[in-house]
């Protein structure tokens, strides 16, 4: 009986490409998604409104943050007082609300106390995050394709 002997050449070069691939793909997602974070901060700052009737503002844009690192990247509002203003209150949030995708509702609905509040709504921060991503996964395919070719 007559033996099929197969050889693959190339294997060892194959493995260290999709091994360098990996680590730039690692660096490519980190930049994109730091991009990503710094234009949601950007975009909200740019959205959020001042309360010039009390004299001062400018608290809740100086709030907006990014941080992380790598593959983990987060923006966050660090004033109590910022889903009030995202979301609104009383009728204005329950407005406000509903058309939100269903985990952000969930989300706001931690901050609804009543129902009697008057504060409309002044969305500045999913708006931003929205927007943002819209264009993520793109860029993302994108990058990662580029790298991909290298090999």
């Amino acid at each position: 009986m007559a033996g099929v002997k197969i050889k693959i050449e190339g294997l060892n070069k194959l493995k260290k490409d999709l091994k360098t691939a990996e680590r730039k793909i690692k660096q490519v997602l980190s930049e994109e998604l730091r991009s990503a974070a710094a234009e949601i901060q950007n975009r909200a700052v740019q959205a959020a409104p001042v309360n010039k009737l009390i004299g001062q503002g400018g608290s809740l844009k100086s709030s907006i943050q990014v941080e992380g690192m790598m593959l983990s990247w987060s923006v966050y509002v660090d004033v109590f007082y910022a889903p009030y203003v995202e979301f609104g209150t009383g009728q204005f949030a329950r407005n406000t609300v509903q058309s939100l995708p269903s985990d952000w509702q969930k989300h706001a609905a931690e901050f609804f106390v009543n129902g009697k509040g008057r504060q409309p709504a002044q969305p500045f921060f999913y708006p931003a995050v929205r927007a943002v991503q819209k264009t993520l996964q793109e860029k993302v395919d994108k990058a990662i394709q580029i790298e991909l070719n290298k090999i």
